[in-house]
């Protein structure tokens, strides 16, 4: 039963530490297939567009190329989330708080390069945190 109880919590933080854009895609692709073809606006909490990823991941590329340790940092925990799943809780916790902080560096980074991304970085906050619900988060 525990596995059963980590996996959506490695899952959550396998799809969080990939790009924003990505980790959004993918639930866009999950939850809404069957609809990707709407022209509808999107809810304020639901996935991005074609467009807003593309902003997006703009910014996030100038970011990074304007601040290299945000990079070095995204790498980092990358390579820690390889290893997340026979951490100690302890590290789990860490490593939930590092990248907690990575993510509210890189989007203040990206806010000073674009800020028209607000709604788009609330929107990924918002399909984040209930993700993290969802899995039982912390």
């Amino acid at each position: 039963m525990k596995t059963i109880l980590t996996l959506p919590r490695i899952a959550l933080l396998a799809a969080a530490l990939g790009t924003a854009c990505t980790n959004v895609a993918l639930a866009q692709d999950s939850s809404s297939s069957d609809s990707s073809s709407s022209t509808a606006a999107p809810s304020t909490s639901g996935p991005l567009t074609a467009d807003e990823k593309a902003q997006l991941d703009k910014a996030k590329e100038q970011a990074e190329a304007n601040d290299p340790d945000l990079k070095t940092q995204g790498d980092a925990l990358k390579a820690r989330r390889a290893t997340i799943k026979t951490a100690s809780d302890e590290d789990k916790a860490a490593f939930k708080s590092d990248y907690a902080e990575f993510q509210k560096k890189l989007h203040e980074a990206e806010l000073a390069i674009d800020p028209t991304l607000g709604p788009i970085i609330a929107k990924v906050e918002a399909l984040e945190a209930k993700r993290a619900n969802k899995g039982g988060g912390a």
